[in-house]
Protein backbone atom coordinates (compact mmCIF):
# COMPACT_ATOMS: atom_id res chain seq x y z
CA UNK A 1 0.00 0.00 0.00
CA UNK A 2 1.48 3.78 -0.88
CA UNK A 3 0.02 6.47 0.51
CA UNK A 4 0.48 9.96 -2.22
CA UNK A 5 -0.91 13.03 -0.73
CA UNK A 6 -2.82 15.05 -3.41
CA UNK A 7 -3.82 18.84 -3.76
CA UNK A 8 -1.05 20.22 -1.07
CA UNK A 9 -2.93 18.64 2.29
CA UNK A 10 -2.44 20.68 5.54
CA UNK A 11 -0.11 19.51 8.15
CA UNK A 12 -3.35 18.75 10.67
CA UNK A 13 -2.81 15.25 11.59
CA UNK A 14 -4.52 13.07 9.14
CA UNK A 15 -4.92 9.93 10.31
CA UNK A 16 -5.49 6.63 7.96
CA UNK A 17 -6.74 3.14 8.87
CA UNK A 18 -7.60 0.07 6.96
CA UNK A 19 -8.02 -3.73 7.78
CA UNK A 20 -8.00 -7.07 6.56
CA UNK A 21 -9.77 -10.28 6.87
CA UNK A 22 -7.27 -13.44 8.05
CA UNK A 23 -9.08 -16.87 7.31
CA UNK A 24 -7.26 -19.64 9.38
CA UNK A 25 -6.42 -23.33 8.01
CA UNK A 26 -7.04 -24.66 11.21
CA UNK A 27 -9.63 -23.49 13.92
CA UNK A 28 -8.41 -21.44 16.73
CA UNK A 29 -5.32 -20.01 14.72
CA UNK A 30 -5.08 -16.24 14.94
CA UNK A 31 -1.85 -13.70 13.57
CA UNK A 32 -0.34 -10.75 15.40
CA UNK A 33 1.15 -8.52 13.47
CA UNK A 34 3.41 -5.86 14.13
CA UNK A 35 6.62 -4.02 13.04
CA UNK A 36 8.19 -0.40 13.16
CA UNK A 37 9.28 2.46 10.77
CA UNK A 38 12.75 4.53 11.01
CA UNK A 39 13.85 2.72 14.17
CA UNK A 40 17.67 1.60 13.71
CA UNK A 41 18.22 -1.26 15.94
CA UNK A 42 22.12 -0.48 16.07
CA UNK A 43 22.54 -2.76 19.84
CA UNK A 44 20.39 -5.65 21.15
CA UNK A 45 16.74 -4.30 21.79
CA UNK A 46 13.61 -5.52 23.23
CA UNK A 47 10.09 -4.62 21.48
CA UNK A 48 6.54 -5.50 21.94
CA UNK A 49 5.67 -8.84 19.91
CA UNK A 50 2.40 -6.70 19.37
CA UNK A 51 2.96 -2.90 19.06
CA UNK A 52 2.12 -0.29 21.03
CA UNK A 53 1.72 3.05 19.31
CA UNK A 54 4.35 4.34 22.10
CA UNK A 55 6.87 1.95 22.30
CA UNK A 56 9.47 1.19 19.83
CA UNK A 57 12.93 -0.61 20.45
CA UNK A 58 14.51 0.05 24.19
CA UNK A 59 17.13 -1.49 25.07
CA UNK A 60 15.36 -1.81 28.82
CA UNK A 61 13.19 -4.97 28.27
CA UNK A 62 11.22 -4.38 31.25
CA UNK A 63 9.82 -1.51 29.34
CA UNK A 64 8.37 -3.46 26.48
CA UNK A 65 6.92 -6.35 27.74
CA UNK A 66 3.39 -7.26 27.76
CA UNK A 67 0.96 -9.78 29.34
CA UNK A 68 0.61 -12.98 27.60
CA UNK A 69 -2.54 -15.05 27.32
CA UNK A 70 -2.85 -19.46 27.53
CA UNK A 71 -1.56 -20.00 23.63
CA UNK A 72 1.06 -21.53 21.49
CA UNK A 73 2.99 -18.93 19.53
CA UNK A 74 4.32 -20.36 16.05
CA UNK A 75 5.34 -19.54 12.69
CA UNK A 76 7.81 -16.60 13.09
CA UNK A 77 8.14 -14.57 10.10
CA UNK A 78 10.40 -11.09 9.96
CA UNK A 79 10.77 -9.10 6.85
CA UNK A 80 13.52 -6.26 6.67
CA UNK A 81 13.31 -3.43 4.50
CA UNK A 82 16.67 -3.75 3.51
CA UNK A 83 19.24 -7.03 3.83
CA UNK A 84 21.66 -7.12 6.08
CA UNK A 85 25.25 -7.23 4.28
CA UNK A 86 27.50 -9.72 3.53
CA UNK A 87 28.92 -11.39 7.01
CA UNK A 88 26.08 -9.68 8.70
CA UNK A 89 22.75 -10.32 10.45
CA UNK A 90 19.31 -9.76 12.56
CA UNK A 91 18.63 -12.34 15.32
CA UNK A 92 14.73 -11.81 16.18
CA UNK A 93 14.14 -14.42 19.63
CA UNK A 94 10.80 -14.36 20.99
CA UNK A 95 11.41 -13.66 24.85
CA UNK A 96 9.26 -14.53 27.59
CA UNK A 97 11.14 -12.47 30.53
CA UNK A 98 9.07 -13.24 33.19
CA UNK A 99 8.92 -16.06 35.77
CA UNK A 100 12.52 -17.23 35.50
CA UNK A 101 12.19 -17.64 31.52
CA UNK A 102 14.12 -16.29 28.98
CA UNK A 103 14.55 -16.68 25.44
CA UNK A 104 11.49 -18.56 23.95
CA UNK A 105 12.13 -21.19 21.13
CA UNK A 106 10.90 -19.17 18.01
CA UNK A 107 14.00 -17.70 16.19
CA UNK A 108 15.03 -16.29 13.23
CA UNK A 109 17.81 -14.91 11.79
CA UNK A 110 18.24 -13.07 8.83
CA UNK A 111 21.53 -12.74 7.14
CA UNK A 112 23.73 -11.32 4.03
CA UNK A 113 21.67 -10.37 1.36
CA UNK A 114 17.75 -11.46 2.39
CA UNK A 115 15.72 -9.79 3.52
CA UNK A 116 13.36 -12.45 5.44
CA UNK A 117 13.28 -15.60 7.68
CA UNK A 118 10.84 -17.44 9.47
CA UNK A 119 10.62 -20.69 11.92
CA UNK A 120 8.15 -22.60 11.19
CA UNK A 121 9.51 -25.50 13.05
CA UNK A 122 9.22 -24.49 16.38
CA UNK A 123 6.92 -23.38 19.22
CA UNK A 124 6.16 -21.71 22.49
CA UNK A 125 3.41 -22.41 24.84
CA UNK A 126 2.47 -18.68 26.78
CA UNK A 127 0.45 -19.20 29.85
CA UNK A 128 -1.91 -16.81 30.97
CA UNK A 129 0.09 -13.39 32.61
CA UNK A 130 3.51 -14.62 31.01
CA UNK A 131 5.66 -11.66 30.15
CA UNK A 132 6.43 -11.92 26.37
CA UNK A 133 8.42 -8.92 23.81
CA UNK A 134 10.32 -9.56 20.70
CA UNK A 135 14.33 -9.20 21.17
CA UNK A 136 16.36 -7.88 18.55
CA UNK A 137 20.25 -8.42 18.11
CA UNK A 138 22.29 -7.42 15.33
CA UNK A 139 25.75 -8.47 14.71
CA UNK A 140 28.74 -7.01 12.36
CA UNK A 141 27.15 -3.91 11.98
CA UNK A 142 24.39 -4.60 9.91
CA UNK A 143 22.44 -2.51 7.32
CA UNK A 144 19.93 0.07 8.72
CA UNK A 145 16.85 -1.46 8.28
CA UNK A 146 12.99 -1.71 9.62
CA UNK A 147 11.68 -4.64 10.88
CA UNK A 148 8.33 -6.32 10.33
CA UNK A 149 6.96 -9.48 12.07
CA UNK A 150 3.76 -11.86 12.22
CA UNK A 151 3.28 -14.43 14.62
CA UNK A 152 0.53 -17.32 14.82
CA UNK A 153 -1.14 -17.31 17.98
CA UNK A 154 -3.38 -21.06 18.71
CA UNK A 155 -5.62 -21.31 20.79
CA UNK A 156 -7.87 -24.64 20.99
CA UNK A 157 -11.41 -23.90 20.44
CA UNK A 158 -13.90 -24.40 23.14
CA UNK A 159 -14.97 -28.32 22.51
CA UNK A 160 -18.45 -29.57 20.67
CA UNK A 161 -21.60 -29.10 22.75
CA UNK A 162 -23.60 -32.33 22.09
CA UNK A 163 -26.81 -30.39 22.24
CA UNK A 164 -26.43 -28.42 19.49
CA UNK A 165 -22.96 -30.16 17.83
CA UNK A 166 -21.22 -27.00 17.29
CA UNK A 167 -18.48 -25.47 19.74
CA UNK A 168 -20.45 -23.70 22.65
CA UNK A 169 -20.27 -19.98 22.28
CA UNK A 170 -21.22 -16.68 23.70
CA UNK A 171 -23.74 -16.06 21.30
CA UNK A 172 -25.25 -19.75 21.68
CA UNK A 173 -25.58 -19.12 25.51
CA UNK A 174 -27.57 -15.89 24.91
CA UNK A 175 -29.72 -17.63 22.35
CA UNK A 176 -30.73 -20.01 24.63
CA UNK A 177 -31.22 -17.89 27.74
CA UNK A 178 -33.56 -15.85 25.84
CA UNK A 179 -35.43 -18.58 24.89
CA UNK A 180 -35.83 -19.87 28.12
Amino acid sequence: MMIEPLNAPTEELCLLCWGMTFVADIDGESIVLAGTINEPIEAEKYIYLANHPYGGWSATESERYQLGQSCILKKLHVLLSAAPDVGKSYTFTLRKPGNGQADGNLVVTITGDATTGNDVTHTDAISDDDYIDLKATPANTPNVADAYWGVVCYIAPPPANPLIGKPLIAPDIIKRAKIR
